[in-house]
């Protein structure tokens, strides 16, 4: 198994991948533990919001919109969008650089993360000790991040058996952070959560 980085400090692994033709590509991914730990951060998080930086776990762990605003303040933008079955509701938060797409299914009770997305460098994810924003060069990301442009969060428990055995279960595909670069300046251009659910 080989050790790559998200960044140049980041904690980010890699799994060899077999493709179509038959080479071998590394698939970047992060355990569960260090995606829980991710935090989202920036100048803008409201002085009515909780006042340190959320965590993924926190995050995630957000049933309602209003713990959404206790996470990050009052948004500048809130848009709710009813689906045609009268029960399926999806909300857009903005909050100025930072999106976030929240989805409530039909019969469920609780609002769910759907996407998270990243377009300015006033927001940032924090992994470990490297702050990651748009802005920041490309190059600052590992190899195999610059070249896959994601990174998959293993599932829960399966990063200490790949680290032994060099083979990960299938990753969750169903959540991911992606990582958009411009081609004429080479930096980042936007970070995106987005998790199926």
């Amino acid at each position: 198994m080989v050790i790559i980085s998200l960044a140049e400090t980041g904690a980010v692994q890699a799994q060899t991948e077999k493709t179509v033709q038959g080479q071998h590509d590394p698939t970047p991914y992060i355990s569960h533990a260090e995606f829980q730990n991710i935090s989202v951060g920036g100048e803008l998080i409201s002085s009515k919001s909780s006042g340190s930086q959320p965590t993924f776990r926190d995050i995630l762990a957000v049933s309602s919109l209003d713990g959404v605003i206790r996470l990050f303040g009052e948004s500048k933008t809130f848009n709710r969008i009813p689906y045609p079955d009268g029960s399926t509701v999806r909300v857009d938060l903005n909050y100025g650089g930072l999106k976030m797409e929240y989805f409530k299914s039909a019969g469920k009770a609780d609002f769910r993360l759907r996407e998270m997305k990243i377009t300015s460098s006033e927001w940032s994810l924090t992994v470990g000790e490297k702050e990651l924003c748009p802005g920041m060069a490309g190059n600052q990301l590992s190899p195999p991040v610059r070249k896959s442009g994601y990174v998959y969060i293993a599932k829960q428990g399966t990063a200490k058996k790949a680290k032994r055995s060099g083979e990960l279960e299938i990753t969750d595909t169903r959540t991911q952070i992606t990582f958009e670069i411009d081609e004429d300046s080479g930096t980042v251009k936007t970070i995106r959560l987005h998790q199926m659910i």
